[in-house]
């Protein structure tokens, strides 16, 4: 065979571009055939269009990122008055704030939580469609993309609490996250500067330790191993959103309904024929995701995976991780000690926050940390089931406004 630093760059990116294509067909496919004009709101518009009030904030990291955040101040039927303690929801992987906002008012989360009584704050991280922006590089630049979840959790969320916190006029907020979203705000919490500003966890289908999965998108990424990743998909995007995303691939889920279904379980473990997924939204969910990370992203979750082990990306040499950590191993994340009250909400039949991994992670947590487990939740459940308003959402919502009252007490 051709060695593989010999492969011409075409050949190198020709598997980046055929499952980009591909998915983004899927995404797209619904909303090509126009099955709902929800599938062309995004940003504000899905909140406005239910008659929530919406604006968009604009927050540069500590690094030079811009990040694109929705806040939704209050309720419909709420005044404006307020003030309403704030929350910040951050989504899970290749998905962006628009998670949270995807299904009926009654049902979608960030929705319930601004009717409620919060000020809801739809987080995006680095490198989805929201943010792909810096102050000096370009989104077609390798630097841009030398990130992973580390980056999400020291950066992004540092600078999204800091500028609730300021514009707010509170000194802490409530945190909400799913999948990658807990394994961001995990880490983010074991620094003092960010733990002190949040006065409550809410960990949806949470993932720190991966040693026991399912899930097939990681189990690829283990068998095809971090070199040949790299190979094939290059240092940069990896499923960025494109015109793809709205507009290409109309015919594949017309003439393969089961391949649009099977792609959706492989990138977010989530079987559209269990009795909870609401099969009339599929046009929304598709037009919406994925919204891409970047190859680095993906190969910390491959490294997390193979190491079993909750820590910093591993730079594959003891010089380069003294380069970036001052130590020869990349640092793993204590959480052993954080001080704000966690909730965490699994799944019994989640693929990738399986009940193991969440037992392993609820050991390490401090005594006190609440666990559900529900019976028969998958790894989306908790932001796309039809019963999660009845099910979860209710406790939650009382969970964060306890805290959210506690830190105005102090």
């Amino acid at each position: 065979g051709t060695p593989a630093a010999c492969l011409p760059a075409t050949t190198m990116r020709c598997c980046e571009l055929l499952v980009v294509v591909l998915v983004s067909c899927v995404a797209a496919c619904y909303a090509a055939r126009d099955l709902s004009y929800e599938t062309k709101l995004f940003g504000c518009g899905l909140p406005n269009d239910k008659g929530y009030p919406c604006e968009q904030h604009n927050i540069t990291t500590e690094d030079g990122y811009k990040l694109q955040v929705f806040r939704i101040p209050h309720g419909r039927n709420a005044s404006a008055q307020g003030p309403f303690p704030p929350v910040y929801l951050l989504h899970a992987l290749f998905c962006s704030s628009d998670e949270w906002v995807m299904d009926y008012p009654e049902e979608s989360l960030g929705y319930v939580l601004a009717d409620a009584g919060f000020d809801v704050w739809l987080g995006n991280k680095r490198g989805n469609s929201y943010a792909l922006e810096h102050t000096t590089y370009d989104k077609d630049d390798v630097e841009f993309w030398d990130f992973s979840w580390d980056e999400m959790a020291r950066y992004d969320t540092q600078a999204a609490v800091d500028y609730i916190t300021a514009t707010t006029g509170y000194s802490t907020v409530g945190y909400v996250g799913h999948s990658e979203g807990t394994t961001i705000g995990l880490a983010a919490a074991t620094v003092p500067t960010i733990a002190e500003k949040l006065n409550s966890m809410v960990l949806l289908a949470p993932v720190a330790n991966v040693t026991n999965f399912e899930f097939p998108l990681l189990k690829w990424l283990v068998e095809l191993g971090e070199d040949t990743f790299y190979l094939l998909f290059g240092h940069k995007s990896f499923l960025s959103s494109s015109w793809w995303l709205e507009e290409g691939g109309a015919e594949l889920c017309h003439i393969c309904p089961d391949c649009c279904e099977d792609i959706l379980f492989f990138f977010c473990g989530f079987d559209s024929n269990n009795d909870n997924f609401n099969s009339s939204r599929f046009e929304v969910y598709y037009s919406h995701t994925p919204c891409g990370t970047s190859t680095k992203d993906l190969v910390h979750w491959l490294q997390s995976a193979e190491t079993e082990k909750y820590q910093m990306y591993d730079y594959g040499s003891s010089s380069e991780n003294q380069q970036h950590y001052n130590v020869a191993h990349p640092p793993f994340y204590d959480v052993t000690g954080l001080p704000m009250p966690i909730f965490m909400y699994s799944g019994l039949n989640d693929i990738l926050a399986t009940p193991q991994n969440v037992d392993t992670l609820m050991a390490q947590l401090p005594t006190g940390t609440f666990l559900h487990v529900e019976q028969n939740y998958e790894h989306m459940d908790f932001a796309w089931g039809m019963n999660a308003h009845v099910l979860i959402y209710p406790t939650l919502v009382s969970q964060l406004q306890s805290a959210a009252q506690a830190a105005a007490r102090t």
